[in-house]
């Protein structure tokens, strides 16, 4: 083959000219041609170790390292690179890697000290937002003059000119969603079964698509709706023009300040009313968001000075179903420890959510049930380097990484089946689970939360609520240990669980699609009565 001539070429040149690194960065970039990227990263590599200022070299190992997620890796080339104090692309794309390899404080530090790039750069400083979300020391109060100060940066923008649409609060309503993940994803399973319920006499549904990549996901909800946009390469305002040519009356948003969201459309303000709904970790910070989707659990009424929308309370906001990878899998209804005589508590969290007081919980419930073990999930532990940096971590706040277990293969993970393999499942704050709440009750497992003061640390309390175990909730780190060492000590309970909890969840309001898929729709009309009003 051509290419593999090219190859061989290059290879020869290197070794006449072992000291010309862009003889080895055109080998890099052929090799990356031809699939064979281990290659290709050891000659980027090398280029780096002959030039460290070598930029396009530096720009295609991380491009390299993002297309398979290797995080830690990718952080350490560019914490190496002498490019990187006055190199904005690459010090956006550090701060993210900092952030997915759990790193939230180094995330926020480093770009507190870089305003000028927070200015500039809409998805980093939204990067920003979201590692405050994982800090413990954030508040309400701090993460809404946050959202709020991205707003005024990156989405104070001249709204299109108001729309006028047919007048009547009861006709049939144009709804829209915009989404960054029109593909396989926790959030587009909501939203599939949300539009295969929402009753279509009386709402006509779009989606706005900004994802690339297209699978099977994306066949299912096209056909679920009655018109499709892909706005991946529209600009914010071209894709709000584009909705107010579609004549929306609600558009949704799901994703917040996650997955690249799109929020700089709504500041255009290009549908009369505007929902978000799915992501609810924080606020948006949007004055043109009228209202949020949740729930009174999540959102107490009493406890809404901090946001910048009304919120919309339903009684459930969720529409679970396991992933297509998980739809064979059977949950075991024996716990683990009645078969192997140990117990072992399961977690399986972004890498941000490890944090010191989290592990401080764990550490002591470890100590106070003996011989216990902890069982870490989470795609991207499967390389020795993340691993490292896992046991660091724990070792660091005092939990012996021989205790700990980690699993990373993909697929035992999307399968969900790395839950039979979990006593009880131990949440994270202040940011707790979502997805993988209800992955947890969906396979019969127990979980541990604690309840906190903001929208990101009540959301596996309300799905433990609506699923009818709320003793599982505690309101204190105290109370937490209590209750994950109590349920430790109790095989019988531990037992029971195993054989109802599943029965449980599947029938609790988080799997009746239609029934939440009326309540939304009840209160999305509500609101665009009040709005006509």
């Amino acid at each position: 083959m051509e290419s593999d001539k090219s190859i061989e070429l290059l290879a020869l040149q290197c070794q006449k000219e072992p000291e010309n690194a862009d003889i080895f960065f055109r080998l890099g970039t052929a090799l990356e041609a031809a699939e064979e990227l281990d290659g290709a990263f050891r000659s980027f590599q090398h280029v780096r170790r002959l030039d460290p200022d070598h930029c396009l070299a530096t720009q295609a190992g991380c491009y390299l390292l993002l297309r398979f997620d290797r995080q830690a890796e990718l952080r350490s080339w560019l914490q190496t690179s002498p490019l990187l104090p006055a190199n904005e692309e690459f010090q956006s794309i550090y701060a993210e890697a900092c952030l997915n390899c759990g790193d939230y404080a180094e995330c926020i530090d480093f770009l507190e000290k870089r305003p000028e790039l927070l200015m500039r750069n809409s998805r980093t400083a939204a990067v920003q937002v979201r590692a405050m979300v994982y800090d413990p020391a954030a508040t309400s109060a701090s993460l809404y003059n946050a959202t709020t100060r991205w707003a005024s940066l990156h989405a104070a923008v001249q709204p299109l000119f108001p729309a006028v649409y047919p007048a009547g609060s009861g006709r049939r309503l144009r709804l829209g969603f915009v989404g960054t993940r029109m593909n396989l994803h926790n959030t587009s399973t909501h939203l599939l079964n949300l539009l295969r319920h929402v009753d279509q006499a009386e709402f006509d549904l779009v989606l706005y698509a900004d994802s690339p990549r297209v699978d099977a996901r994306s066949k299912e909800l096209r056909s679920a709706v009655s018109l499709w946009r892909d706005i991946y390469a529209l600009n914010a305002k071209a894709a709000a023009e584009q909705v107010r040519a579609d004549r929306i009356d609600i558009l949704v948003d799901l994703h917040e300040f996650s997955n690249d969201a799109r929020l700089q459309i709504f500041a255009y303000k290009p549908a009369p009313l505007q929902v978000h709904w799915c992501g609810n970790a924080t606020t948006t910070g949007l004055s043109t968001m009228d209202f949020r989707i949740t729930s009174r659990i999540t959102d107490p009424p009493a406890d809404n000075t901090y946001s910048s929308e009304i919120p919309l309370y339903v009684p459930c906001y969720y529409l679970y179903s396991p992933s297509p990878m998980a739809q064979n899998t059977k949950w075991s209804t024996i716990p683990p420890s009645q078969k192997n005589g140990v117990v072992t508590f399961g977690a399986i969290h972004h890498f941000a959510k490890y944090n010191p007081p989290v592990l401080n919980v764990w550490r002591q419930i470890l100590e106070r049930v003996p011989g216990s073990r902890l069982l870490v999930g989470r795609q991207g532990l499967d390389n020795t380097t993340a691993q490292s940096m896992m046991r660091e971590r724990f070792k660091k706040n005092g939990i012996d990484p021989q205790r700990v277990m980690f699993e990373g293969r993909g697929d035992t993970i999307a399968s969900l089946e790395l839950f039979n393999r979990m006593d009880v499942v131990l949440d994270s704050f202040p940011f707790n689970g979502d997805a993988t709440t209800s992955d947890a009750l969906w396979m019969g497992v127990p979980l541990i939360t604690l309840k906190g003061a903001r929208t990101a640390s009540r959301r596996a309390a309300d799905q433990l609520q609506l699923c009818g175990h709320p003793e599982w909730i505690a309101e204190t780190e105290a109370d937490y240990i209590e209750k994950a060492v109590t349920l430790a000590r109790l095989p019988e309970t531990l037992a029971a669980a195993r054989q109802t909890l599943h029965q449980e969840f599947a029938a609790s309001p988080l799997c009746d699609h239609a029934q939440t898929a009326a309540d939304l729709g009840r209160a999305l009309r509500s609101a665009w009565k009040t709005a006509c009003d």
